[in-house]
């Protein structure tokens, strides 16, 4: 005891006393409390062996092994080969580096967990003669954000592609410093490039129509103000002078006191739906007015007709005439009404179909048949050059009879002298039907103008001004409806050749295209 004594008098040191050691033993249960309360895993090993040496709470949950079971061994007693080999290897390499290792992610194998993902920073420890002495480490479990982080890289690619599919642009716009944030779909839309356009409140403003920049300055304003949110639609000019309209939909994030910071939100084209409202409307609007004048019409026919039939009096040769001129006239508008609203219908593709099996020849036999007290009239002949047996075909028959009444109409319209031919044949899964004339024809300059609405002619606009130049664009809106194809061949002044393709059954062929 004197022995003891006299060396620690030597080397300076002092026995504590009782207090001072109870104060440590506080001070050492206070530090373990820390260490076992801390969320993360926390293991300090001895630097020679590498044994565990201390472990905390965190780590027992983790690994599911105890302190008990840990202390006194190393990673080869609880971990695969490969794994405790890499955690040798960089425990090694820590000791010998005076920096903080951080090792961004480490996989474990756990007893109860499975494998886990950690993110763990290691540090040597040093004795009195700066030589290390242990080796701390510091573990976070990030297995589960690793698989949030995974599962939301997933959905936000699958929202990209999905927009990149719907073609619907996202953006953000900072509103103090007016910097907008567009994506690439919000570039396409205003058919702009990264390369040549700053994207802010100016140069946005300046690519809108101008009758829609006064309405987009005021709502914008006001949703600044106030607003929690912000929808508009709009209009912009692209680089060839074209239109395009766009929607766009925000929310508006304000800060604590109350100022608009940034507007969040997606736009989209919505072109074709202002152009299927406005043929929606026109359409409705040439219904109401062909309605309207459609009733006048008739009854100013009938009175005319009443005065014809010398019911109301005796009339006149000369009053005759003038009356014969007028019916024709309202017979003539009647027609450029129902023709016009015909056509309406198709634009806006509100004319359903109904289609059934029906005999293109027995059709056509029938049409000529009408239309031959016109023939003998002019001295004329018709010819039916009809394919053998039926000629059978899925169309909407009354449709049909319009086009090819229309066709042969028009061949004996315009034909002075000579012959109208109308054949039929089969074509690889078609009816092929071509009505020929030896009327005035038509040259190729105007070969591009005699499907378009009103689009008449120069000869036929001279011989027959009464035209309402709607007949062959109906005939083709018709037959393309049919899955069909409509073309016309001339040789001025020697006639004219229009054929109809259109196929035996629906849906069993894709349009043709010659």
């Amino acid at each position: 005891m004197k022995n003891k004594k006299a060396v620690k008098k030597k080397l300076g040191v002092r026995s504590k006393s009782p207090s001072e050691i109870k104060k440590l033993r506080q001070e050492v249960a206070f530090l373990n409390s820390v260490i076992d309360n801390i969320p993360n895993m926390v293991f300090l090993k001895e630097a020679k062996s590498l044994k565990f040496v201390r472990f905390n709470r965190a780590g027992e949950k983790l690994l599911g092994y105890t302190e008990k079971d840990l202390l006194g061994k190393n990673d080869y007693d609880f971990f695969p080969k490969d794994e405790a080999d890499f955690f040798t290897k960089k425990d090694r390499e820590v000791l010998k580096s005076k920096d903080v290792f951080d090792i961004t992610e480490e996989p474990i194998q756990t007893r109860k967990k499975g494998l886990r993902i950690l993110h763990t920073k290691k540090c040597a420890l040093y004795d009195l003669n700066r030589k290390p002495a242990y080796l701390l480490g510091i573990s976070e479990d990030i297995t589960d954000r690793k698989d949030a982080e995974a599962k939301l890289a997933e959905s936000e690619k699958r929202l990209s592609l999905a927009l990149q599919a719907s073609q619907i642009g996202t953006w953000c716009w900072q509103v103090q410093a007016d910097k907008l944030i567009w994506d690439e779909n919000s570039y396409k839309l205003f058919g702009v490039t990264p390369k040549k356009f700053t994207p802010n409140y100016a140069n946005v403003m300046n690519l809108i129509c101008p009758r829609d920049q006064e309405r987009i300055k005021k709502t914008l304003t006001s949703a600044l103000l106030a607003g929690k949110e912000y929808n508009q639609e709009f209009n912009i000019f692209l680089s060839n002078k074209s239109e395009r309209g766009i929607a766009v939909r925000s929310m508006i994030d304000r800060n604590e006191a109350g100022e608009a910071v940034s507007l969040t939100g997606i736009c989209w084209d919505i072109t074709e739906q202002q152009q299927k409202h406005t043929l929606e409307v026109k359409s409705e609007m040439i219904s109401m007015v062909s309605h309207e004048l459609r009733t006048p019409l008739h009854t100013i026919k009938e009175s005319i007709s009443v005065i014809l039939e010398g019911l109301t009096g005796s009339v006149n040769s000369e009053q005759t005439e003038v009356l014969e001129t007028a019916r024709l006239c309202i017979d003539r508008l009647t027609r450029l009404i129902n023709n016009v609203l015909d056509f309406q219908k198709m634009d806006a593709g509100i004319l359903d179909l109904d289609y059934e099996k029906t005999d293109l020849n027995q059709l056509i036999r029938e049409i000529a048949g009408i239309e031959l007290p016109n023939v003998q009239k002019k001295n004329l002949s018709i010819a039916l050059e009809l394919c053998a047996g039926e000629l059978t075909a899925e169309i909407d028959t009354d449709k049909m009879i319009q086009v090819l009444t229309n066709l042969i109409h028009n061949a004996v319209k315009f034909t002075e002298r000579g012959a109208i031919t109308v054949k039929t044949r089969k074509e690889q899964g078609f009816a092929k039907i071509s009505v020929r004339d030896t009327g005035i024809g038509f040259s190729q300059a105007d070969a591009d103008k005699i499907f378009r609405e009103f689009g008449q002619t120069e000869s036929s606009r001279k011989f027959f001004p009464q035209g309402t130049g709607l007949g062959l664009a109906i005939s083709k809106k018709i037959v393309l409806q049919h899955q069909g194809k409509i073309w016309a061949e001339s040789k001025k002044p020697l006639g004219s050749v229009f054929h109809v393709l259109l196929p035996l059954k629906q849906g069993a062929h894709d349009s043709p295209t010659a």
